[in-house]
């Protein structure tokens, strides 16, 4: 009896301490005194992470097959690093210039890329109020691997246009109808304009899609294949315009393997 009154009496005391002491003296996130560096940078997390978001569910609705989480992650990061980068060329005095490069090139496939399915890429440019698309007459058929059931190949592109500023705006998505090509058909340039809105500070990310459509049974009907190998949405090229002016892609530093020491040999004629 002594025993279950004791436990009740302690069991009472540490409710009571966690109700009025615990909670009285427990610090609140507005108590704790951050440095000016730590509030800048959960500021620029947190705007990275808003963009990263926006484009995130547009990378969902324009992708055939699910794009994985990990890409949201790599995208906050990326927006991130351009966006500590640029404030470094700021106060550097190169406001003419931007990292918004460090994105081109992203697959949402980990498994194919536009490169790997097509042997030619677009050129794609910026023109005041419209990305304009051209495909190149010489699509080089002989160097591409196509598998023998593909019979067309749809090819689509979307613009997204992100507020690169606060990213309380919500984007712009604006696409390309489906252009199909045959693989080896008759050689010929493609071109579409999209018109495109800007904000005072943009970032135009450019998605091209390509999926291939097979054979059914040696049909004349065919689909579209969703198999890893068969389909790619990549990132075809990105521009940052600021006040209408489109910033210069900042070089990215690249890794130059030192040069071997000289071995014996004979020497090249050039």
């Amino acid at each position: 009896m002594f025993i279950h009154v004791e436990f009740n009496f302690w069991f009472r005391m540490d409710r009571i301490i966690e109700k009025y002491i615990r909670k009285k003296y427990r610090k609140r996130g507005d108590n704790y005194k951050l440095s000016e560096g730590s509030k800048v940078a959960a500021q620029e997390f947190s705007l990275s992470s808003k963009m990263a978001a926006q484009i995130y569910r547009a990378w969902k609705e324009i992708l055939p097959k699910p794009v994985e989480a990990s890409h949201y992650q790599k995208l906050v990061s990326l927006l991130r690093r351009i966006r500590d980068n640029n404030k470094k060329l700021l106060a550097e005095g190169a406001d003419g210039f931007s990292y918004a490069n460090m994105l081109l090139g992203l697959s949402l496939n980990e498994r194919a890329s536009w490169t790997t399915l097509l042997p030619w890429t677009p050129d794609i440019a910026f023109k005041q109020t419209e990305i304009i698309v051209e495909l190149p007459s010489d699509k080089r058929w002989s160097l591409a691997r196509i598998p023998y059931r593909v019979t067309r190949i749809a090819v689509t592109f979307d613009v997204l246009t992100v507020e690169f500023g606060k990213g309380e705006e919500p984007l712009h998505r604006m696409k390309t109808k489906t252009l199909f090509i045959i693989p080896n058909s008759e050689q010929k340039s493609e071109r579409t304009s999209i018109p495109i809105s800007l904000f005072p500070n943009s970032l135009i990310i450019v998605l091209g899609t390509v999926q291939f459509y097979l054979s059914e049974n040696g049909g004349t009907l065919d689909f579209s294949s969703l198999h890893n190998q068969h389909v790619a949405t990549d990132i075809m090229q990105v521009f940052h315009v600021k006040e209408g002016i489109v910033l210069k892609n900042k070089e990215q530093g690249k890794y130059v393997p030192p040069t071997p020491p000289e071995r014996d040999g004979t020497d090249w004629e050039f």
